[in-house]
């Protein structure tokens, strides 16, 4: 992931705050103003758009970053399947930490890998074979462990 960049990027720790959120607690609506994103440090939440289920997200993945990269509305309402652990990260703390070197590269790159995974699940979907892929095998950010 860091090819490009001799120096890995500013640990996400050190500008977020802990959240531990239970099972089916809403994190993010679609349609409202998005003001945090968040690391997933433990658990699984579920993304959907329209009310369909679009994709999973978990450990290493940040969630609600587009919308204080664009400053629109939330593009999909994510829910936590599971007992999760979070960093949420506010614009300030967000911005803070795109500014050292190498983390504006390592969230590009996740956003392109999760774009890459909608454009095969809307293939398959136009072909009627709908099956999401587990989250986490290549995550959009190193989270240390929280002590």
């Amino acid at each position: 992931m860091f090819r490009n960049n001799p120096r890995p990027p500013a640990p996400i720790e050190s500008f977020a705050s802990g959240l531990d959120v239970r099972a089916g607690r809403v994190l993010i609506r679609a349609g409202a103003v998005g003001n945090e994103a968040m690391a997933i440090v433990a658990g699984v939440a579920e993304v959907f758009v329209r009310g369909a289920l679009v994709g999973r997200a978990g450990p290493g993945e940040i969630v609600g970053e587009l919308a204080l990269l664009d400053d629109r509305p939330r593009s999909a309402t994510v829910i936590a399947a599971t007992d999760m652990r979070l960093l949420v990260l506010d614009r300030g703390q967000f911005a803070e930490w795109l500014h050292h070197p190498g983390s504006a590269l390592q969230l590009a790159e996740g956003i392109a890998r999760r774009q890459g995974a909608t454009e095969d699940l809307l293939e398959h979907s136009a072909n009627g074979s709908h099956r999401l892929r587990a989250s986490g095998q290549d995550p959009i950010v190193q989270v240390g462990q929280l002590r």
